[in-house]
């Protein structure tokens, strides 16, 4: 996810554009995806809050795949303090339409629309005999 802060950087500046993503996507229990994009955040009310940047998620009813708009931002770790003990994970905080608001780990993002392998562990089990 850094990386995505910083190709939001280097694409405003317009150096190695066509290389970096686009969209970072992560899976939801929708059938769907979560999205940030590098594009501005539509919503006046969420750019006020600090959600600079354009996320939607997708989730899918039978044959119709619904979109909701919504905002993120990630907060920079380098300044935050170090407890012995304590690791920091970095964050993605997205505002959603309607006022809701979510976070996700920035590693739950990729770069690659995949589902997550939700598949159950077959344990064999033996009889009693």
């Amino acid at each position: 996810m850094r990386k995505l802060l910083i190709a939001t950087l280097l694409l405003s500046s317009g150096v190695f554009a066509e290389d970096l993503p686009k969209e970072m996507y992560m899976p939801n229990d929708a059938e769907g995806f979560v999205v940030l994009t590098v594009e501005p955040c539509k919503f006046p009310q969420a750019d006020k809050l600090g959600y600079h940047y354009r996320a939607y998620a997708t989730e899918v009813s039978g044959a119709v795949t619904i979109q909701h708009e919504g905002c993120w931002d990630s907060p920079d770790t380098k300044d935050a303090p170090r407890i012995q003990g304590i690791k920091i994970i970095p964050l993605v905080n997205t505002w959603w339409e309607g006022g809701d608001i979510a976070t996700f780990q920035q590693s739950q993002f990729s770069p690659e629309k995949k589902r997550w392998d939700t598949k159950p562990l077959e344990i064999p089990v033996k009889p009693n005999v």
